[in-house]
């Protein structure tokens, strides 16, 4: 693991078990709270908006994966800051376990799944009062021609959520150098998670 990626690992492991902890999660109901369905509650950033679905490809009911894309301010000279949360269903068509959610989601850019013999180690962590998994990676936008690597480096932040019956997840990633300028956003945004399933 690089210097970069420990830093930025160890950033997101304090930054998770510090929001889990601090009592100042702000109350739904309040003028950004947003409610997905049966499935979570959280507050919303001021600023940030909801990412439509592409219309390409299987809708949520058919993936079984459900939740909101936000994206952040962008400048236009970088990719906008982008924070996700999701709920997979046991019979996902994505990531049937969270196990395989942090596989796919930790395996260091261009390498294959047989490539790590184990799963990559990640934190506990706390989440809406659960037990969660906490891990980082670095990746690269996509260059012109949709092919990865090319672009500008990518950090990115993760806490899955292990349920009895499907798990969370939640991602966080911008530009490296927007990186800790929009860290506080997911800090508040995971302080205000609110899991609705068990």
């Amino acid at each position: 693991m690089t210097r970069g990626n420990i830093l930025i690992y160890a950033m997101f492991c304090l930054m998770t078990a510090s929001t889990a902890c601090a009592g100042n999660t702000p109350a739904p109901g309040g003028p950004r709270a947003h409610r997905e369905g049966k499935y979570f509650e959280a507050v919303l950033p001021e600023g940030w908006t909801a990412v439509p679905p592409s219309g390409l490809g299987l809708s949520a009911e058919e993936k079984r994966v459900y939740g909101l894309d936000l994206s952040g301010p962008s400048d236009g000279t970088a990719s906008a800051p982008m924070i996700s949360a999701h709920y997979y269903a046991p019979d996902n068509l994505m990531d049937k376990t969270p196990e395989k959610y942090i596989r796919v989601h930790s395996l260091p850019e261009g390498a294959k799944p047989a490539a790590l013999p184990a799963l990559p180690a990640v934190k506990n962590g706390k989440v809406g009062g659960r037990k969660a998994k906490v891990f980082v990676n670095i990746t690269h936008e996509r260059g012109a021609d949709r092919t990865m690597g090319g672009g500008k480096e990518i950090w990115e932040g993760f806490a899955v959520i292990p349920l009895k019956k499907g798990y969370y997840a939640l991602r966080y990633s911008a530009p490296a150098a927007k990186y800790q300028e929009f860290l506080p956003v997911f800090e508040a945004f995971v302080a205000s998670f609110k899991p609705l399933l068990k």
